[in-house]
């Protein structure tokens, strides 16, 4: 089974600053063992969940979906949420976040990071803001929220849809239309998404739920297995899932019979195979015949 738990973390908000101590709330897939690679889910909470009660996190967000012995099927998933001890972290400091997972999960393949409400607010002003790194990060579910607010809370960042095009994180959206972080100014999240796919069109995708305003019967079902979905048809984890680069498996090599060496293997598979002189497969890709000369195959 997977494993849910409940611990603490130290961040550094950012260089020469004093480290500060964190409740984390983390599942890790079924037979998850440190080293191996990982796609690492980084939340954080909404306004009513942020403090020390660590409890909280299981009233709102991801770990509403992921309770104790819930398998998401999706090896390699690993998500954590960071329980901020008062609202508005600088981006600085959601870089500091990233940098502690960092030192425990060692073989990150991609960073996507999440929140609803305020907390979704807190990952756009992480996206627009020059003193963040944000190469690893692969994608960003955002659920609920306004976009930053330039001098609010001390903080000059704006949303940068063009930062998403340069960046090429995919930016998944959703909101109910009855929310007033909908559609009532410009950094809504409706004009927002309109604005990122004016300049990257294949990184964006918005899903509006009908009837609903700000609360957790959004928050809650965006996370829940098998609750909203995009195009492709996956909800939010199996999405999350598949940012995780594609495994191409070695051929299965079967001694041949004398005179016999039409083994079956597609070209990425043979792309593995040491194109040994006089070697012989069937190419099931191309349907043809191949034969290694030393060097490539022909």
């Amino acid at each position: 089974m997977p494993t849910v738990s409940t611990s603490t973390i130290s961040i550094i908000p950012a260089p020469g600053m004093a480290a500060e101590t964190a409740n984390i709330m983390t599942y890790e897939y079924t037979g998850y063992e440190p080293g191996q690679p990982v796609v690492l889910i980084i939340g954080s909470p909404g306004a009513g969940e942020i403090g020390t009660n660590a409890a909280l996190m299981l009233n709102a967000g991801p770990f509403t979906a992921l309770k104790q012995g819930v398998d998401l099927g999706l090896p390699g998933i690993v998500c954590v949420e960071i329980q901020n001890t008062e609202q508005d972290p600088r981006p600085k400091e959601m870089q500091g976040m990233i940098n502690a997972l960092k030192a425990i999960y060692t073989n990150i393949v991609a960073i996507g990071v999440t929140g609803y409400s305020r907390s979704g607010q807190d990952w756009d002003w992480f996206a627009g803001f020059a003193e963040t790194d944000l190469a690893e990060i692969k994608f960003m579910f955002e659920i609920s929220s306004e976009g930053p607010v330039i001098g609010e809370a001390g903080l000059p960042g704006s949303w940068e849809p063009a930062w998403f095009l340069q960046s090429g994180v995919q930016w998944w959206g959703v909101c109910g239309d009855q929310d007033s972080f909908y559609n009532s100014n410009s950094n809504s999240m409706l004009p927002r998404y309109n604005q990122l796919k004016a300049v990257a069109p294949n990184q964006a995708y918005f899903t509006v739920m009908p009837g609903l305003g700000h609360s957790g019967a959004v928050w809650n079902t965006a996370y829940a297995v098998g609750g909203v979905k995009n195009a492709a048809g996956q909800d939010f984890w199996t999405w999350a899932a598949s940012f995780a680069p594609a495994v191409v498996a070695p051929p299965v090599v079967v001694a041949p019979a004398a005179g016999l060496q039409l083994v079956s293997a597609t070209t990425a598979q043979l792309a593995l195979v040491t194109p040994t002189a006089g070697l012989t497969y069937f190419n099931s890709t191309t349907g043809k015949i191949t034969v290694g000369n030393g060097t490539i195959w022909q």
